[in-house]
């Protein structure tokens, strides 16, 4: 049960040109959060013998979130002073069964494993309300936005949301180990899974407008719980409620998924081994829906993946190694995505709606890593890597205007990434006899990466291009430092991140100079600290901070085209401090006697 509170700066810019910055809104959110987390494990084994073991796994968690935003400043696109209002709450839950088994047959050589699960999720959005309030900066009064003639559900109006989804899976597992010649042991791979998602969507958009405005005489400089009492909601001189619902506003969707793949371990020599193998997919995704103006939307995509893989590992000693890695994989657009249902974010400013002409990405990975294993706890490992993407999937702005742009989904023709990788984790004993560094151990991964991305023709005059993939950082840094006194039972762990900019959302052309410039999010250091204590056998002290350094998230577009982001000469589209987490726990340990 968590409560937050945050200071959110929110603006936005029109399209840069020579006549200078355009600023749209400029707001100032004060967002109160309330959470209820409730989460239920319970997990059953049965172990026949020692060959086989049947389980039964379940998963329960449901989250309750309410939130209040109150926004002020000014909105340059509609000409007021704000001081607007939203009231959320949203029910999540997801449920998750599985019954597994394993089986070894034979003297060990043979293995059969299965799987079979569902699951059920649902969203839950009961009254999602928001109402905009004009602000006379002479006076100090406030009054609130009533429409006439049809009802802008974003500015005055009520949502209500409802989302259900139901999954079904199935698994089967063949192992099988062959003694080939010189006593090499080949593995031989095989399996199938099966899994079937339905899920149904509806929205319902009503918003309040004047019922006639000449009769009109509610005093709208009173608050909102006596504005909308139910005995100023007529059709004479008070308000009427007026249905924006679209067509587009419910879908239906489905997406079944066959697969089976044959893999084989086989050594080639006494350093020389490779694993090869093929895994078809066969998907078929639906959705069905509408567009605003009833054209009927049927998204229907069938199709046969064949992703291929191979490993070849050449093993110098028993502790280093050579790999090379060859793989194809695939990435499909979630339901939401290819939905064309559009909605009014009203934390963000901005309307989201999906694209039904997206396709499935492919992506095609190569790995060229040296590994060293120290010891059996211990790794120093070098990699260089290159992807091949067809079709990625990215987020845009997508409008006529500089006032109208939205968030929507969209396929680039290709991108590439290519980077280099380094990490390990070590103890310290080795270095120094020192006591302190006898029980100090270091953990650190880096990547970084350099990607391009190769727009459609129909997107090459609309889009930015010469730019990095969407979401892709140029680097990811993680690295952390573990003091462990098992004696004392006494645990420190001193973790730190820091993820480089990257391209939140991918900004428009409109011509003859006029640019709207992609959404950069900006890179923030991270530290965690967490740390347990063994009282004694039963009882344990756990606790830590989160996020000790609290830096500011921060989105900026590059207002000034000099291609360097700094937020103090560039504009700033979101900024906040996402707060230090401190937590102080007891647990009770159940022992065997």
């Amino acid at each position: 049960n968590t409560y937050t509170y945050f200071q959110m700066v929110r603006r936005d810019f029109g399209q840069r040109s020579t006549q200078g910055e355009n600023r749209i809104f400029d707001f100032l959110d004060n967002q109160y959060t309330h959470n209820i987390r409730v989460g239920i494990m319970h997990n059953w084994a049965l172990r026949l013998n020692e060959n086989h073991t049947i389980e039964f796994k379940n998963l329960y968690n449901q989250i309750y979130t309410g939130q209040y935003v109150n926004r002020t400043g000014f909105d340059a696109n509609n000409g007021y002073n704000a001081n607007n209002h939203s009231f959320d709450q949203v029910y999540r839950g997801i449920y998750t069964g599985q019954l597994v088994g394993t089986h070894k047959l034979g003297s060990d050589k043979t293995k059969v494993d299965w799987v079979i699960g569902y699951n059920s999720s649902f969203r839950d959005q009961p009254d999602y309300r928001r109402y905009r309030s004009d602000v006379d900066l002479t006076t100090g009064s406030k009054s609130i936005y009533v429409p006439v003639g049809a009802a802008q559900a974003f500015f005055l109006g009520r949502t209500y949301l409802t989302l259900d989804e139901k999954g079904y899976t199935g698994s089967a597992n063949f192992t099988q180990k062959l003694t080939g010649k010189g006593d090499k042991e080949i593995e031989l791979k095989a399996g199938l899974f099966y899994e079937y998602k339905d899920r149904s969507f509806s929205a319902r958009n009503l918003g309040y407008v004047k019922a006639n405005s000449s009769l009109f005489d509610l005093d709208i400089t009173q608050s909102a719980l006596n504005l909308f009492a139910k005995g100023n909601i007529n059709s004479t001189n008070g308000l009427k409620i007026d249905e924006q619902t679209n067509a587009s506003d419910s879908y239906t969707a489905s997406n079944n998924l066959f697969a089976g793949y044959a893999q084989v371990n086989l050594p080639l020599s006494k350093k020389l081994n490779v694993i090869a193998g093929v895994r078809a997919e066969n998907n078929t995704q639906k959705l069905q829906s509408a567009l605003i103006d009833k054209t009927p939307v049927n998204y229907n995509r069938n199709i046969l993946s064949l992703l291929p893989s191979v490993n070849l590992t050449y093993n110098f000693t028993d502790r280093s190694l050579l790999r090379l890695a060859y793989g194809r994989t695939v990435n499909r657009p979630e339901f939401r995505e290819i939905a064309p249902f559009s909605f009014y974010d009203f934390v963000n400013n901005r309307v989201v709606s999906g694209n039904p002409q997206l396709s499935i990405a492919k992506v095609d990975n190569f790995d060229f890593r040296y590994e060293f294993y120290p010891t059996p706890s211990e790794i120093v490992s070098v990699a260089a890597f290159h992807k091949n993407f067809s079709d990625p999937i990215e987020v845009i702005f997508t409008g006529g205007a500089n006032t109208t742009l939205n968030i929507n989904f969209n396929n680039a023709k290709s991108a590439t990434s290519t980077g280099l990788e380094f990490e390990v984790r070590k103890n310290l004993a080795s270095i120094s006899p020192a006591k302190l560094l006898q029980k100090l151990s270091i953990n650190f991964n880096a990547a970084f990466i350099y990607s391009r991305v190769k727009l459609q023709d129909k997107d090459a005059d609309t889009q930015s291009d010469n730019r990095p993939l969407q979401g892709q950082s140029p680097y990811i840094i993680n690295g952390g430092l573990t003091y462990s006194n098992p004696k004392k039972d006494f645990q420190l762990n001193v973790l730190y991140n820091i993820i480089g900019k990257r391209i939140y959302a991918v900004g428009a052309v409109f011509g003859q100079g006029a640019i709207y410039p992609d959404w950069y999010e900006m890179p923030r250091n991270v530290i965690d600290i967490t740390f347990s204590k063994g009282i004694n056998q039963h009882f344990f002290i756990k606790g830590g901070i989160t996020d000790l350094l609290n830096q500011q998230n921060i989105i900026l577009q590059d207002g000034n085209a000099d291609g360097n982001y700094n937020k103090s000469s560039d504009q700033i589209i979101q900024s906040y401090s996402p707060g230090r987490q401190f937590s102080l726990g007891i647990t009770y340990k159940l022992l065997k006697k």
